[in-house]
């Protein structure tokens, strides 16, 4: 947004011409908007002449603070994993005093560095907006890819036999590049599919753990 100017003469005023210090633009309205581009301290001068050709002018500054510049830390990560974003904003003469972030459709906070926890897998765009202790307001967007969770499944046969007794474990896994299965008796795999051998009575509780390639994991 521009700074806004209103001039305040009296008189019958014919024209008005405003120069605003940076060599850029002049005008000629009562009122009139300039965009800085430069930060600093530039004098502004109004010039009227009245109508019987009379003419005076008054000079004053105006000081144009520098803007912040968003900016943060961010990375992929998997559905329901919480993922900590960095603020590393900053601005030239002053300080930021507040910052907002929008995590796409799955909400916002007003902390410096907030965690946030996607509940979808997705593309989704995260926006920083930071203001400085002046008013001024920066921001910077990024795209966060959520990855999704592989599927656990498996089935297994027989259920129950004498021992020592072999039970044949398939895997029916989607999404999944590795696997650990925990037999309940000491014994582990990483193999996809597979058989092993109970030696003892019981009942036996079967986990499969399932990873991605991306590195997210859910298990069964």
């Amino acid at each position: 947004t521009g700074t806004h100017f209103a001039g305040t003469s009296t008189g019958v005023i014919t024209t008005w011409y405003w120069q605003f210090g940076d060599g850029t633009n002049s005008a000629t309205n009562h009122t009139t908007t300039h965009t800085y581009l430069t930060a600093g301290t530039h004098s502004v001068t109004l010039t009227v002449t009245s109508d019987s050709g009379c003419y005076k002018s008054y000079t004053d500054t105006v000081k144009v603070n520098f803007l912040p510049k968003s900016k943060f830390v961010s990375d992929s990560i998997c559905v329901f994993a919480p993922l900590q974003f960095k603020d590393s904003s900053s601005v030239t003469g002053s300080t930021i005093s507040s910052w907002h972030w929008q995590f796409g459709s799955m909400g916002s906070s007003t902390q410096q560095n907030p965690v946030a926890t996607f509940t979808s897998s997705g593309t989704y765009s995260v926006t920083l907006s930071v203001t400085s202790a002046q008013g001024c307001i920066g921001f910077s967007s990024q795209l966060v890819q959520v990855m999704p969770l592989p599927v656990p499944d498996f089935n297994f046969s027989p259920q129950y036999g004498a021992l020592p007794l072999t039970v044949n474990f398939h895997n029916q896994s989607s999404g999944a590049l590795n696997y650990l299965w925990s037999f309940s008796d000491g014994g582990h795999s990483t193999l996809d599919s597979l058989s092993h051998v109970y030696q003892n009575p019981g009942v036996y509780y079967i986990k499969l753990l399932s990873e991605s390639k991306f590195g997210c994991k859910d298990s069964l």
